[in-house]
C-alpha cells in the first residue's frame, strides 16, 4: 500500500500566447557551471549548477559573494563533477521561514543512486546543511504505473500553502506532497505520504513537446510560474540540440482557466537557449513582475536573464 499514488490527473493546454516577456538584460555567470536553479534571499541571488558541489551567493549585479559547499568535493575536478557521477541538482526553491529562510535542492533522480539526493539548507548566520538519501522516496515514484514507460526526471520544485510540488520532465507530471509529511518521512517519523498528481500538456516547437525545467510561485499569490524547454533528445540522461524555451503561468486555485505561455524569441524566432529556472525579483503590479532566469548551455557559459513578465 505504501507504493500507492493518489492520482488526480488534470490536463491543460498551453496553446494561448496571452502573456509577454520583455528581456532587458543578459549577464554571463562567471565560474558557475551548468546553472540549474535560482532563488532570491535578502536581495541576493542563490544559484546552483547541476554538476557543481556549491550553492552560490551573488549580489544584485550578479557579482559572486561566496559559495557554500553542499556536496562532497572529492570528485570536483576542472570546475565540475563528471556527468556519470554528478548529483544533477536540477531543482531549487527558497522557503520563507519564521526565523531563517530555507533552501530546498533536489537531484533529478534520472540516474540512481547518484542523483537520488535532497539537500536542505537553513540560511542561519552559519548555514546548516542536511543531506538526505532519496533512493527509497524516488523508487516509490519509479515503481508506480503512472510513470510506466517513462523516466523519473525531477527538474523543478515549488512550494504553495505547505504543498511541495515536484515537477517531472518527460511525462510532464507534478507530484504534490504535504511538505511537513515529506520531511517526517525523510526523518523516519512517518510512512511514505502518497502524492496527488497533476499532468500538464505543454507547448511544442517543431513537433517536440517541451518539458518542465523550473518553477516558483509569485509571493502572496496563487500564481505558479514555470519554465519549459525543448531538446531533441530521446531520454532524460543525454543532452540534445536545444530548440527553445517557454515561460508559462497557471493559477493554482483556478486550474480550469488553463495555462498561459510565451515562447522566448529574438526577432520572431525562438531563442535557442535552455532556460533552467525562474524566480521573482520584483512585483510591479497585479499583472506585471520582474523575473530572473538562468540557462544551462551544456558545456558553455551559464547565463542570467532579467526581464518583465506581463499578462
Amino acid at each position: 500500500m505504501n507504493r500507492l499514488i493518489l492520482l488526480a490527473i488534470l490536463t491543460f493546454s498551453c496553446d494561448r500566447p496571452d502573456m509577454n516577456f520583455k528581456l532587458s538584460e543578459i549577464t554571463t555567470l562567471e565560474n558557475i557551471p551548468a546553472a540549474s536553479g535560482i532563488g532570491i534571499h535578502e536581495k541576493h541571488m542563490l544559484i546552483i549548477g547541476d554538476n557543481s558541489p556549491y550553492l552560490y551567493l551573488l549580489d544584485h549585479t550578479a557579482k559572486p559573494l561566496s559559495k557554500i559547499p553542499i556536496y562532497p568535493l572529492d570528485n570536483y575536478k576542472d570546475g565540475e563533477i563528471a556527468k556519470s557521477i554528478k548529483p544533477d541538482f536540477e531543482a531549487l526553491e527558497l522557503v520563507k521561514g519564521k526565523v531563517d529562510d530555507e533552501v530546498l535542492i533536489f537531484g533529478s533522480g534520472s540516474k540512481s543512486p547518484q542523483r537520488d539526493i535532497f539537500i536542505h539548507v537553513t540560511l542561519a548566520e552559519q548555514p546548516v546543511i542536511k543531506t538526505y538519501n532519496l533512493v527509497s522516496f524516488y523508487n516509490q515514484l519509479r515503481d508506480n504505473k503512472i510513470l510506466r514507460g517513462y523516466e523519473l526526471n525531477i527538474e523543478a520544485v515549488a512550494l504553495y500553502e505547505n504543498k511541495l510540488m515536484l515537477f517531472n520532465r518527460g511525462k510532464n507530471l507534478i507530484f504534490i506532497y504535504d511538505y511537513e509529511e515529506f520531511l517526517r518521512f525523510l526523518n523516519s517519523k512517518a510512512p511514505y505520504p502518497p502524492p496527488s498528481v497533476k499532468e500538464l500538456e505543454l507547448p511544442k516547437i517543431n513537433g517536440f513537446v517541451s518539458g518542465f525545467s523550473g518553477a516558483t510561485v509569485i509571493p502572496e499569490t496563487s500564481t505558479l510560474i514555470f519554465t519549459t524547454s525543448v531538446e531533441d533528445t530521446p531520454n532524460a540522461y543525454d543532452d540534445g540540440e536545444v530548440l527553445g524555451s517557454f515561460i508559462c503561468m497557471i493559477d493554482l486555485d483556478r486550474l480550469d482557466e488553463g495555462v498561459k505561455h510565451f515562447l522566448i524569441e529574438d526577432r520572431n524566432q525562438p531563442m535557442k537557449i535552455k532556460v533552467e529556472s525562474v524566480t521573482v525579483l520584483n512585483k510591479i503590479s497585479e499583472s506585471k513582475i520582474e523575473i530572473l532566469l538562468v540557462t544551462d548551455s551544456d558545456g558553455g557559459e551559464s547565463l542570467l536573464l532579467k526581464g518583465h513578465l506581463i499578462w
